[in-house]
């Protein structure tokens, strides 16, 4: 009996220990993938991601007091299957929670930015964009962080905070709504601001979000003539200017001053085609807010300011643009313009970019690449005080059409035109006219003197000079 009991204990102990043997790796694994929706592992490995920015030092940023910061981030997944991952920030050091409440830590999601949590493949990257404003009288120390979890599974973070997502309102694609833009020609004023707030006296209102949310609102104000109207444009926080911005303000013929456009976000814009085309009663302009380093069309954007002194683009990016086609014709009153800092490398047009430009007296084109242009018709036509022109760093080996280029240049007595080729210039009619016979053109060779003598010899005559 005593021998049956030891043999029935000793095959209890044998099953429990085989049972254990078999079930411990399901349930570690029921504990990773099932019991634990939050699991930081997969089958047993430590999900990994490589967080990166230049504005980061060992995944740190410190921000000054009472102060902004937008950093971009680069995640990359170090995993071998898809994971969920979660970037999240912690607030290093001792502060109080009425410090803590002064430090904000957003993702201000746009068109080619990703979110802070989502799906990603293996040595998949994400492009996060993350703004830190500390309003505290003290630096405050941010660390940033990524962790992950299986796929369908919700994550609940071990450790920091989420990074909330604010998406930018999109303003409506101009003619989406004749509500707002049937009065353009009677508004003298337009101001953007960046907070919803009563406009007091406000005769007309309309919801000009692309959403159609009420996220952007637009007010008229009766002016004391009582016949035109300030524009009140708002939104809390900045506003998004949609890809497609063309002609926007075009029409605007009475507007003497546009304000806040630094609340105007252009950095998803693909087209400003003009843009603020005919707003002929605008003085000044600036635009040193603006991003256009996605546009591509900038036909005819300021075309038609007949009043316009100043104008303000210094910090235009246009290296993707196509189009420069009629962009300053008719600019009038511009007295100087440099565009020095202009990419033209992949433009194709740039018929009468500059033509009856009747002030103008400096135009610095030195960074000019026109490698790809096509078309130069009428380009500088009608600037009849223009006396020196250098475009030396001019390549026509593309251009077929040049007719009346330099037509009404009625006080250029200098040309540098040392670098063009004509080979392939098949329309030519009346490339010069109405300038002074004093003019001196400086080419490259004899071909090209050949090809400018002949059409200074249609014309008023001039000399040709070979650098």
């Amino acid at each position: 009996m005593k021998n049956k009991r030891k043999l029935f204990l000793l095959s209890g102990i044998l099953f429990l220990v085989v049972c254990l043997f078999f079930l411990h790796p399901s349930y570690s694994y029921y504990k990773l993938t099932k019991e634990n929706s939050n699991a930081l592992h997969l089958q047993g490995v430590e999900l990994a991601y490589t967080i990166t920015s230049t504005n980061l030092t060992d995944k740190k940023i410190t921000v000054p007091a009472s102060s902004k910061q937008t950093i971009t981030l680069e995640v990359e997944s170090d995993n071998a299957k898809n994971t969920e991952y979660e970037v999240y920030y912690q607030i290093l050091g001792s502060l109080s929670q009425t410090e803590r409440d002064r430090i904000s830590v957003e993702c201000y999601k746009n068109a080619s930015e990703d979110l802070p949590t989502g799906e990603i493949s293996p040595s998949g990257v994400k492009i996060i964009v993350v703004e830190i404003e500390n309003n505290n009288t003290v630096p405050v120390t941010i660390e940033l962080g990524c962790q992950g979890g299986l796929v369908g599974r919700d994550l609940v973070l071990e450790q920091g905070s989420k990074i909330p997502v604010v998406t930018t309102p999109v303003l409506q694609v101009r003619y989406s709504s004749e509500a707002f833009w049937q009065y353009k020609s009677s508004i003298t004023k337009v101001i953007f601001q960046n907070q919803m707030q009563e406009v007091p006296n406000a005769t007309y209102q309309h919801d000009i979000s692309q959403a159609d949310d009420g996220s952007i609102m637009a007010y008229l104000v009766l002016n004391s003539d009582r016949s035109t109207y300030t524009a009140y444009i708002q939104c809390n926080g900045i506003m998004q200017a949609n890809p497609n911005s063309s002609r926007w303000f075009d029409g605007f013929t009475k507007s003497q001053s546009i304000e806040g456009l630094e609340y105007f976000d252009t950095s998803q814009v693909t087209s400003m085609e003009a843009m603020f085309s005919n707003c002929s009663s605008l003085t000044s302009l600036d635009l040193s807010s603006f991003d256009t380093s996605h546009v591509t069309n900038m036909w005819m954007m300021f075309q038609f300011y007949e009043k316009l002194a100043n104008l303000n683009i210094s910090s235009f990016e246009t290296s993707q643009v196509t189009s420069m086609r009629t962009m300053f014709n008719s600019c009038s009153s511009l007295t100087n313009l440099d565009l020095s800092h202009f990419d033209t490398s992949q433009v194709t047009d740039m018929t009468q970019m500059f033509s009856y430009c009747r002030n103008l007296t400096n135009l610095n084109l030195s960074s000019f690449d026109t490698s790809q242009v096509t078309t130069m018709y009428s380009m500088f036509a009608g600037n009849s005080l223009l006396t020196n022109l250098d475009i030396s760093s001019f390549s026509t080996s593309k251009v077929t059409d040049m007719e009346y280029m330099f037509s009404g240049c009625s006080s250029l007595t200098s040309l540098d035109f040392r670098n063009a080729t004509f080979t392939n210039v098949t329309s030519y009619n009346n490339m010069f006219t109405s300038y002074p016979s004093s003019i001196q053109v400086t080419v490259k060779d004899s071909a090209a003197r050949t090809f400018i003598q002949n059409r200074l010899n249609e014309a008023n005559g001039g000399t040709v000079i070979i650098a």
